[in-house]
């Protein structure tokens, strides 16, 4: 399998632990962003929600893989047969990267002011097609990640640029942490340092997005 990070072996449950927070924050990003599509029946909003599930969904795939691998290198009995668990954290992997993909290329087509099935489709093929065809994947998904967060920050940065207010800045804030945090994960294969700060600071960034999204629910409950 593919070498994506070096953690340290005092990291390990912890990092689970991490991944397990991350999956229901994402969750609870999709969820309460559902709410607030429902109060103003924006689609925008609809296409952010359904991006953080397929994230969501990526991140507990992700966490079942490294659960199962731990067991695996815990228990290291032949009975457990190598080769079904290679070929199920494979195919683990694989869903992970493309749903954590897809759900970053629907947070990017969501602020898209022109939308078609026709343009989603080609931003969806050319990434995952980017990574399928690449020699080092791990390597290409990050990069891929890395340049999909670093356009939402962008984004959102202009957005607060043009009306500067606190919920905006925090949006901005949580994708800037998000856009640092994947820069690092680019960087733990080689230093268990980069992995143990890029999942810290992406706990941090989602729980901040997470929280600006239910202030934003409860002023809109409020002014119905």
């Amino acid at each position: 399998m593919v070498q994506l990070y070096l953690i340290p072996e005092w990291f390990v449950n912890i990092s689970i632990l991490m991944e397990l927070i991350v999956t229901l924050v994402a969750f609870g990003i999709a969820f309460v962003s559902w709410r607030v599509y429902r109060i103003t029946n924006e689609r925008d909003i609809q296409l952010f929600s359904l991006g953080f599930l397929s994230i969501a969904i990526s991140y507990l795939l992700w966490s079942l893989l490294n659960w199962i691998m731990l067991k695996h290198v815990e228990l290291n009995i032949e009975a457990l047969r190598v080769s079904r668990i290679e070929i199920l954290g494979a195919t683990l992997l694989i869903s992970y990267f493309a749903l954590f993909v897809i759900g970053w290329v629907t947070l990017n087509y969501a602020t898209f002011k022109s939308k078609g099935i026709r343009n989603y489709v080609l931003l969806v093929g050319l990434a995952l097609l980017t990574i399928y065809l690449s020699a080092n994947k791990a390597t290409a998904f990050y990069i891929a990640t890395i340049f999909l967060s670093m356009i939402m920050m962008a984004h959102y940065y202009l957005e607060y640029f043009r009306k500067k207010n606190v919920r905006r800045l925090l949006t901005f804030f949580s994708f800037l942490l998000i856009f640092i945090s994947r820069a690092e994960l680019f960087f733990s294969s080689q230093s268990y340092a980069h992995y143990i700060a890029g999942h810290s600071i992406e706990m941090v960034g989602y729980i901040i997005l997470l929280v600006n999204l239910i202030i934003v629910m409860k002023n809109g409950q409020e002014k119905k």
